[in-house]
């Protein structure tokens, strides 16, 4: 059994003059966002072992206050380029190359992809889209590895 937690990032600002979407940084109520977001994952016990994270800024800092709520031994950061505006086929493929040793992954990125991604593993969540800091965790029957989580067909 593998843990797959789908987070979107927090809320950013507008978009910027110069630097465009990539660089939208979190505003003060996206912090405390997703602070509310890493502190509830901790309280409920769920500890992800690596973090996959779009390159975009406010993914970088959402993940970031995420990986500062676990502490000095908090997860590894790993950022995938593929993951910004990507696809639920493109995220599937980024989550099948993360390591088997991490059975509890976070992943976070953006919409629509995220959200549709999430309906195709959870039929529940069909028409629903993921908000500013809301995430979804998923208990996956993948025993041999999140390679098994690669592109439908796969």
């Amino acid at each position: 059994m593998r843990r797959l937690i789908l987070l979107r990032h927090a809320a950013a600002l507008p978009t910027l003059v110069r630097g465009g979407d990539m660089e939208r940084p979190l505003g003060e109520h996206g912090r405390i966002e997703a602070s509310a977001a890493a502190a509830y994952l901790q309280h409920q016990g769920i500890r992800p072992q690596l973090i996959l994270c779009s390159p975009a800024v406010r993914t970088r800092e959402t993940a970031r206050i995420l990986q500062n709520t676990f502490g000095d031994d908090g997860p590894e950061i790993r950022f995938d380029p593929t993951l910004y505006q990507g696809t639920p086929e493109r995220l599937r493929i980024a989550i099948a190359a993360c390591p088997e040793s991490a059975h509890c992954l976070l992943v976070v990125a953006h919409n629509p992809g995220l959200s549709e991604l999430a309906a195709e593993l959870n039929p529940e969540r069909q028409g629903t889209m993921l908000t500013t800091a809301e995430f979804c965790v998923l208990d996956l029957p993948v025993a041999g590895g999140w390679a098994q989580l690669g592109p439908r067909g796969s």
